[in-house]
C-alpha cells in the first residue's frame, strides 16, 4: 500500500445513489470504509427507500443523508456532487464494491500530478453464487489517449473513475433528461473537454451483477426501447454540432447506426412491425446512407438473423391479438 503523510491527503467526496437497496448497501458502505483512508466524506442521495434501507444508513453516523423523492439514478448523482466537499469526487452504486486501497492510490496520483483532472481504471462484474463469487467478466475502461481522441467505443463505466471537481465546473452536471443514457452524453462531453488524464491500469471497481441491478440486470423492454432513443437523440446532438473531432464524429455516427439498428430489433422482437419501418424510414431520413449500412449489418448477421426477428415479430403480434380476444 502507499504510503502519505495524512495532513497532505486530498478530501474525496463519495456519492451513492440509492433506492430500496436494504440486501446490499451495507457492504457499498464497509467497501468505502475498508480503505482506510481518513480525509474522505460519503454522501448517501436516497430517494425515499421503503425496505428498511434508512434504518441500516442509521448505523453509520458518518454518512452524509439526502433522502427525498427524485427523478432517477442522475439526478441523485447531480445532487450529490452539487453538495459535495471534497477536490476529488467519486460514485459507487448501491449494490457494488471497491477494490482495496483504491483511496490511498488516488491521493498519490493526485499529489504528484497536481494538473490531473480524470483518474481513470478498470472495472470488473461479479456475481454472488453458492459457491463464492465469480467474476463473470473485465470492462477495461478507455486509455486516456482514446479518451480525449474520442475514441469511445466499448463499455462505458464512469464508476471506475475519480474527477477533479473543475471538470463538473466546465462541463456541467449529468443531463437528465436522458432518464437511462446520461452517463453516454457525459462522456462525450468529458472527451470534447480533453481533460489531463491519468490511468491507474487495473481494476479498481466491482460491479455486482443481480437480477434488481440498474446496470447489469435484465433489461425491461420499455427501458431497452428508451435508452436506444436516447442515444440516438444524444449522437443526433453531437453530430449537429460544428468542429467535433473527427474520432467523437465517427463515434457519434456509429452510434447513432447501432441505436437505430436495435430500435428496430427490439420493436421487430416485441411484434410492433408497423413501428419497426417508421424507425428504418426515420434513421434513412436522417442518414441517406443508413439503408446501406443496415443491409450490411444484414448481411455480416446472416440471412438468418433478420429471418428469426421477423417470425419473433409474427409471433408476438398474434400473441397481443390473442391476449386481446381473450382480455388479458
Amino acid at each position: 500500500m502507499i504510503k502519505i503523510n495524512r495532513h497532505s491527503l486530498p478530501f474525496i467526496s463519495i456519492i451513492t445513489p440509492c433506492l430500496n437497496r436494504v440486501e446490499y448497501i451495507k457492504e457499498a458502505i464497509e467497501s468505502v470504509l475498508k480503505q482506510n483512508y481518513l480525509n474522505f466524506e460519503h454522501i448517501i442521495v436516497d430517494g425515499g427507500s421503503t425496505d428498511g434501507t434508512l434504518e441500516v444508513l442509521a448505523h453509520y453516523p458518518h454518512l452524509r443523508i439526502i433522502s427525498e423523492p427524485d427523478r432517477g439514478l442522475y439526478e441523485a448523482l447531480n445532487k450529490g456532487i452539487q453538495i459535495a466537499k471534497g477536490d476529488i469526487i467519486g460514485w459507487i452504486n448501491s449494490d457494488d464494491l471497491y477494490d482495496d486501497n483504491i483511496f490511498q492510490e488516488i491521493a498519490y496520483k493526485v499529489i504528484n500530478f497536481p494538473s490531473v483532472e480524470i483518474i481513470t481504471g478498470d472495472s470488473d462484474l461479479f456475481e454472488d453464487l453458492s459457491n463464492g463469487r465469480y467474476i463473470v467478466r473485465t470492462n477495461k475502461f478507455y486509455s486516456c489517449k482514446e479518451l480525449v481522441e474520442g475514441r469511445l467505443n466499448g463499455v462505458v463505466s464512469l464508476n471506475g473513475c475519480f474527477f477533479n471537481r473543475r471538470v463538473f465546473e466546465k462541463i456541467g452536471l449529468f443531463n437528465t433528461k436522458y432518464c437511462l443514457t446520461a452517463d453516454h452524453d457525459f462522456l462525450i462531453r468529458v472527451s470534447i473537454y480533453q481533460p489531463v488524464c491519468i490511468s491507474t491500469g487495473r481494476v479498481i471497481y466491482h460491479y455486482r451483477q443481480h437480477k434488481g441491478s440498474l446496470t447489469w440486470g435484465k433489461p425491461r423492454k420499455q427501458n431497452q426501447i428508451t435508452s436506444s432513443r436516447e442515444l440516438a437523440n444524444i449522437a443526433i446532438k453531437y453530430l449537429s454540432m460544428p468542429n467535433i473531432p473527427d474520432q467523437l464524429h465517427k463515434y457519434c455516427q456509429q452510434l447513432y447506426l447501432n441505436s437505430m439498428i436495435n430500435l428496430f430489433k427490439y420493436y421487430m422482437e416485441y411484434g410492433s412491425f408497423a413501428e419497426a419501418i417508421k424507425i428504418l424510414q426515420k434513421a434513412k431520413q436522417k442518414e441517406p446512407k443508413f439503408m446501406q449500412k443496415f443491409i450490411g449489418r444484414v448481411v455480416t448477421k446472416g440471412p438468418i438473423w433478420l429471418s428469426r426477428l421477423i417470425l419473433q415479430s409474427i409471433k408476438s403480434s398474434v400473441n397481443k391479438i390473442f391476449c386481446r380476444s381473450n382480455n388479458v
